[in-house]
């Protein structure tokens, strides 16, 4: 699938694409820092609009409250003229399409997820 370019334009049709372990690795290693360690998630799913890929995230199954799955990862595209693409991303991760996909793999209920922000550049 296509990255988004630079120049490129968002559409209106947003979509989520189911990785696999190899292509979610090497999607990380194009677009987040080297200094983070990969893991293993439990399901990836690529975000795209209009046919180009704006970014990533994966889950990892619940590990505290067997309810609440963790977001593991999230990241942008990171050449856009888009500042806060990595928004989309996180919404992407919380809709209810993103909610069956983890219900689906793990084949139970969840009611919530969690998350760990880290940033260079906190406000």
């Amino acid at each position: 699938m296509p990255k988004i370019g630079k120049d490129d334009v968002l559409g209106g049709r947003m979509s989520l694409h189911i990785l696999t372990g190899g292509q979610f690795a090497a999607i990380r290693s194009q677009l987040m820092s080297k200094t983070i360690k990969p893991g293993s998630p439990m399901i990836a799913c690529g975000v795209a609009v209009d046919g180009k890929l704006i970014g990533a995230f994966a889950y990892l199954p619940p590990k505290f409250d067997p309810n609440t799955a963790y977001l593991m990862s999230d990241f942008p595209v990171s050449w856009t003229r888009y500042r806060r693409l990595a928004k989309l991303i996180v919404m992407a991760a919380s809709t209810k399409e993103a909610q069956l996909l983890i219900q689906r793999s793990l084949s139970k209920r969840i009611t919530g997820w969690a998350t760990t922000a880290f940033t260079d550049r906190p406000n």
